[in-house]
């Protein structure tokens, strides 16, 4: 491979999510999404879990995948990039739970992992306590809420989860490299980024670094960049831009190239965007 080779052709986006200044009353993210495209992939400390209301897909974890189909929970494990993979219209109620509230009740993240795909009837129904906890906002709800979360957290570690040997298994150190390398990308997409400056970015040399990223991320560099592009130029045309402006100011100086790595992150043309109406 040529040492001087531009990542300025290809991409998929990760982002790195520290999940800080949350409530301490509450210590979890918790939403419901509705998606028809591929969510961005993103990558954090905490552990997240995903209950599939309906439709199904395809989550990416990793170098693994866990299929989405209702009633289905999968987890995602810490330190671990994941993305959703819609084959029709998904539905699903996503919670993330920070780690303090594992450790407040004694419960060890650092030799936890739960299994990717969990098909678990009991687990369901306490996750369905959460979702209505959230919806109704009743009386005691803050209560209700952490007791409800703390019993399904209870039910996945006692019936689906396996022993890790720690934490920093994953290699804390080179996840950190990795994060600063997609920092270096989020800031520098728009120019003609080198794969030696990425991997100069991230303190490692460029081949050890491909391999932790892809070990790490479950994707390459090349398909970080793209995606990141990718979803700049579609803000860009969902903004009024032209198709041309839009990929010269989101990191791509061949037209046409732009237009087939744009489909092929997207699903569609770049002109089938422009010619939508903004939200």
């Amino acid at each position: 491979m040529n040492d001087k080779i531009l990542l300025s052709e290809e991409i998929s986006e990760i982002v790195y999510e520290p999940h800080i200044k949350r409530a301490d009353k509450l210590p979890f993210i918790f939403h419901i999404d509705d998606i028809r495209c591929r969510a961005m992939a993103n990558l954090h400390e905490n552990i997240e879990l995903l209950y599939i209301l309906e439709g199904t897909g395809q989550v990416l974890l990793g170098d693994k995948s866990a299929a989405a189909r209702p009633g289905r929970i999968i987890a995602v494990n810490s330190f671990v990039a994941h993305s959703v993979f819609p084959k029709t219209r998904l539905r699903y109620a996503c919670l993330i739970v920070d780690t303090r509230f594992f450790l407040e009740n004694g419960i060890r993240v650092d030799t936890l992992r739960l299994h990717e795909s969990i098909d678990d009837g009991e687990a369901a129904a306490r996750f369905s306590e959460i979702i209505e906890e959230y919806a109704h906002a009743a009386d005691f709800a803050e209560a209700g809420i952490r007791a409800a979360v703390l019993r399904l957290l209870v039910r996945l570690c006692r019936d689906h989860s396996a022993p890790s040997e720690s934490r920093s298994d994953p290699d804390a150190e080179g996840f950190r490299s990795v994060c600063t390398a997609i920092e270096f990308v989020k800031s520098n997409f728009s120019s003609h980024i080198t794969l030696d400056a990425v991997a100069k970015s991230a303190g490692l040399t460029k081949y050890h670094f491909l391999r932790k990223f892809k070990r790490i991320t479950g994707m390459t560099v090349l398909e970080y960049v793209n995606t990141v592009r990718c979803r700049h130029a579609r803000e860009l045309l969902v903004g009024g831009a032209s198709v041309k402006d839009a990929a010269i100011r989101s990191g791509f100086d061949n037209f046409s190239h732009f237009s087939s790595v744009f489909k092929k992150y997207t699903g569609v043309l770049p002109s089938e965007i422009k010619n939508q109406k903004s939200p």
